[in-house]
């Protein structure tokens, strides 16, 4: 405990030499002032910034269908669909299962080298839409289905949604869903539990 309190003084009165040293230094030096700049002194290559200015990107456009019955093919070709239940195990816990389907049996998007979706991300969102969080995603190739599932271990309450990502389209983002307690319980016997995951 000594040893501590000795380097703390001699810390301190090191610290206390250097500043009186600076301030001896700052009384006797003479500063020089700056004339100030006219701009007509300045060169017009002063004026040139479209070089050196980075370029901002935007962010993408998100593509979300308010009324899916008043959607075009098109739009729906790319609406990622979603559906959630909870599942309720002896052994797991509550987990939920968030089913997602883009497009249907009428409209198929295409999955092939020159037009596909490429990802699928999961968000909880928080509200604002600001620090909405990524909680899960699927990367998806060529010949990828368009139907998947994941499986989430949130709490009620919470809000989710999709956003699938066409090469092509951009983002386009599904409807949000709050995790309710009264939605779908699936109840799973031990049997069956260990092939959930």
């Amino acid at each position: 405990m000594a040893d501590d309190q000795n380097l703390v003084a001699a810390e301190e009165q090191a610290a206390e030499e250097v500043a009186e040293e600076l301030a001896e230094g700052a009384e006797g030096a003479e500063v020089e002032e700056e004339a100030p700049v006219e701009i007509e002194d300045l060169p017009d290559e002063a004026f040139d910034f479209d070089d050196e200015l980075p370029e901002i990107e935007t962010p993408p456009e998100v593509h979300r269908i308010e009324d899916p019955s008043k959607a075009t093919d098109f739009e729906l070709n790319h609406y990622p669909w979603v559906e959630c239940k909870k599942v309720s195990d002896r052994k797991l816990g509550d987990r939920w299962i968030l089913s997602v389907r883009i497009g249907d049996e009428k409209h198929v998007h295409p999955q092939t080298k020159e037009h596909l979706f490429t990802v699928c991300n999961v968000y909880v969102a928080d509200g604002d839409n600001r620090n909405d969080t990524l909680i899960d995603l699927m990367k998806m190739d060529v010949g990828a289905r368009h139907d998947f599932k994941f499986v989430l271990d949130l709490p009620g309450g919470s809000y989710l949604y999709v956003q699938v990502v066409c090469n092509k389209h951009g983002i386009w983002e599904s409807r949000r869903i709050e995790l309710r307690d009264d939605l779908f319980v699936i109840k799973y016997n031990e049997d069956w539990s260990d092939n959930l995951l």
